[in-house]
């Protein structure tokens, strides 16, 4: 268990965070069996080289965004292997407190694709069949007011860019939801709060 419960620590990493920031956050409101083992209430579970997370039963996984996350600029590096695919899965998602969201989602296709607008706005997105089931894809979210742009990066490939403008939609909601609602396992969440070169998100 001591293993297990140092994940969220050792994989949600951040750069640059205060030390007031608030913690990611597991829940599971009932016991849940898995594999042959039980789990209690709020006990993460561990598969696949990372977090178990499903909304159907349901689980959560969020992220507290103030101190965290800033709608100035920053990044989100995240591995995701989904347990089903279908539209439209959402990661990472926050909502606006107006209008909108920021926003990863895939597609029952396996397009990958990264938004920072109204529901069903504009969206930086992947060619069909670039994920799986089961299979890992890792995913780079980054956003910069002053460079006027927002990007996304899939398995360390620069996909597409789009133009951003905090004034638009304000500052950001109060906490991220990591998987939403889908079945997926999360094997890496790094914050940063500067939006990483191109060099660093293609390593």
């Amino acid at each position: 268990m001591k293993k297990e419960n140092s994940f969220l620590v050792k994989n949600a990493s951040a750069t640059g965070i205060p030390s007031n920031a608030g913690a990611p956050t597991f829940s599971r409101a009932t016991t849940r069996d898995y594999k042959g083992r039980t789990y209690p209430a709020n006990t993460p579970i561990y598969d696949m080289g990372g977090l178990l997370v499903d909304p159907s039963f349901p689980e959560t996984f969020t992220i507290p965004t103030p101190n965290v996350l800033n709608a100035n600029e920053g990044t989100v590096e995240v591995g995701i292997i989904p347990l089903v695919l279908a539209d439209t899965m959402n990661y990472c998602r926050i909502d606006f407190p107006t209008t909108g969201r920021f926003l990863l989602f895939v597609s029952a296709s396996g397009r990958i694709s990264f938004s920072i607008d109204e529901w069903g706005g504009a969206s930086i997105s992947t060619a069909s069949r670039v994920t799986k089931v089961n299979e890992q894809f890792t995913a780079a979210l980054r956003w910069n007011h002053k460079a006027k742009e927002y990007s996304l990066f899939v398995n360390g490939q620069k996909i597409g860019v789009r133009y951003y403008d905090k004034n638009v939609k304000g500052e950001f909601g109060t906490s991220m939801s990591v998987v939403h609602n889908y079945p997926a396992i999360v094997t890496k969440l790094r914050f940063s709060t500067i939006a990483r070169s191109d060099k660093e998100l293609k390593a």
